[in-house]
């Protein structure tokens, strides 16, 4: 008498199925991973932007944070003995200095001081020549930004920028150049910015379909000048 034979299935099928489906579950999380690190970067454009947007702002509507401990004049910042009450010294808040790190990492935004009254000037670039500008290492009037998800400006976007309003006119402008002196971006050269500026930021291995970033409309004077790349606008 013969065993009943049970349906069921095979070793190769099984094998089959198994290796079928490996495959699928792969795909999906190589879909997943793309897609994630993709946000990552827009997560990082989307950011530089609205810090770039924030410094413009602080020039706009200037906030006085100035240590109390810490005396301006027109030799400088130093250690005060009495406490200064804000709006007392000889110094005037005209706008930020904003430096990149030596990997492209990071930016360093600094508080811009005159020290002296340029007002009387013909132009915005003696204005500002003659305001003896100094810098700020305070920590309340410095700001350290990191680049989101470890990626960094691309070589040809580190540059500084100073954005300083004008002591004569008033009118906020862009200056860019490669040093870590304020008086040295602060040239005839950069007195009309040339064009507009791209800060192309490098992906570092994450999954993407374009290399994205900040534009800087020339003659930038306000947060509206800064805007993402894309759409016709700004290219890397």
């Amino acid at each position: 008498m013969s065993m009943p034979v049970k349906p069921g299935f095979t070793i190769i099928e099984m094998m089959l199925f198994l290796a079928v489906s490996g495959a699928m579950a792969a795909g999906i999380m190589v879909g997943v991973g793309a897609t994630v690190n993709a946000q990552r970067y827009r997560d990082a454009t989307h950011s530089l932007v609205s810090f770039f947007q924030g410094e413009y702002d602080r020039v706009v509507n200037v906030q006085n944070d100035h240590d109390r401990n810490l005396g301006c004049s027109t030799s400088g910042i130093s250690q005060s003995i009495t406490p200064q009450v804000p709006g007392t010294s000889e110094c005037t808040i005209i706008g930020r200095f904003i430096t990149t790190g030596r990997d492209g990492r990071s930016l360093i935004a600094r508080t811009i001081y005159a020290t002296r009254d340029g007002s009387t000037a013909a132009t915005d670039y003696e204005a500002l020549t003659h305001s003896g500008l100094v810098l700020s290492d305070t920590a309340s009037q410095t700001t350290t930004y990191e680049l989101a998800w470890e990626t960094a400006l691309r070589q040809g976007a580190r540059h500084s920028y100073l954005i300083v309003r004008s002591p004569s006119s008033g009118a906020i402008k862009t200056y860019i150049g490669n040093t870590d002196n304020p008086m040295t971006v602060l040239s005839p050269d950069n007195d009309a910015q040339k064009g507009d500026t791209n800060l192309c930021i490098d992906p570092d291995g994450l999954v993407f379909t374009g290399i994205s970033g900040a534009v800087i409309a020339r003659g930038g004077s306000s947060a509206s000048s800064v805007k993402l790349i894309g759409g016709g606008i700004g290219q890397c």
